[in-house]
């Protein structure tokens, strides 16, 4: 931090909802609930986004705040002689920002993918993370001629292929459930019968990084319904 010439930033487009901050008692109740900061070594079978692998810890906030802001969606700029792409891309979170180095190809995605099904709805309280508008980040992220995908969790990715096929696979994961969901709502299905139905194919729901560790797809299905007809 001493030596920082500049934080960046790129402003949220979709403002949080006003007055949230008098949710944060119950907030933090749910948060330690879903992480299982409660529970014991034993108990707690998952951290985070995946398998146990030590002592699970609460969190505490260390926001910083950053020297510059950008309000458009792409800034070009060479940093230390290393040509550097900020792109805007909502979805895991609506600041989202990808990070592209075209010099050595290496794309670095935030958590607009990580190697398990992610949270499209954080069951510990939050605002609805538009899934439509995710599938069209991982189209951009796509796009880009990337050798090393660098997530904000979990390993990275290597080789072009490697890469699209991955994300291909992650991006229409989110479509199935998308596009059934809305089909079962329009065809007069409540949220428990979806919830309680749909799944995602074995096509996708044997890939590792599919695997449900952090959120899961009853979750997402009770999120969209209400997202989109209350």
């Amino acid at each position: 931090m001493e030596s920082r010439p500049e934080v960046v930033a790129f402003e949220p487009k979709c403002a949080e909802l006003e007055k949230a901050e008098l949710l944060q008692d119950i907030q933090k109740l749910r948060g330690t609930r879903q992480f299982g900061y409660s529970l014991t070594d034993k108990e707690a079978i998952s951290q985070g986004i995946g398998v146990r692998e030590g002592i699970t810890h609460g969190e505490r906030r260390a926001f910083v705040s950053p020297t510059i802001v950008y309000r458009q969606d792409i800034v070009t700029r060479e940093i230390d002689g290393i040509q550097v792409e900020m792109v805007r891309l909502p979805g895991e979170a609506e600041e989202q920002v990808m990070i592209w180095f075209p010099q050595k190809e290496v794309l670095c995605c935030g958590d607009n993918y990580y190697g398990c099904f992610p949270n499209l709805y954080a069951i510990r309280g939050g605002q609805y993370r538009n899934i439509a508008q995710w599938i069209n980040s991982l189209d951009k992220i796509m796009s880009y001629p990337a050798s090393c995908l660098l997530p904000g969790h979990t390993a990275a990715v290597l080789g072009r292929e490697e890469i699209q096929r991955t994300l291909r696979n992650f991006r229409n994961a989110f479509e199935y459930i998308l596009i059934h969901t809305l089909e079962g709502m329009n065809a007069g299905k409540s949220a428990e019968q979806l919830a309680s139905e749909l799944s995602l194919p074995p096509e996708y729901a044997e890939l590792p990084y599919l695997a449900e560790h952090y959120g899961c797809v009853e979750w997402t299905i009770r999120a969209i319904y209400t997202a989109y007809l209350g």
